[in-house]
């Protein structure tokens, strides 16, 4: 299994050059895995590309589809001894 963040998946979803040929490459034919902001931090990395001209709307679109598509298990990153306490007053 090999973990990833948002410096190895925004390149592999979303750059056609080098730096996405590396980032396929790294990762192929490895079981993926990584936090639950993961995807969150993609799409924030695709939009500041699209704002800065980067990418089109339309690779953007392609991006956002590979990301989704992207067979990866999330780990949940809020700790759950906060959420599931007692008497915890952070709780909603």
């Amino acid at each position: 299994m090999l973990v990833v963040d948002a410096s190895v998946v925004a390149p592999l979803v979303a750059d056609g050059g080098p730096d996405g040929d590396l980032s396929r490459a790294a990762v192929r034919g490895q079981a993926l895995a990584a936090p639950d902001l993961l995807r969150v931090e993609v799409l924030s990395v695709i939009r500041r590309h699209v704002t800065s001209g980067e990418l089109t709307q339309r690779q953007a679109n392609h991006a956002v589809e590979d990301l989704l598509a992207l067979p990866i298990t999330l780990y949940p990153t809020t700790p759950h001894h906060f959420c599931a306490g007692a008497g915890n007053s952070a709780r909603t």
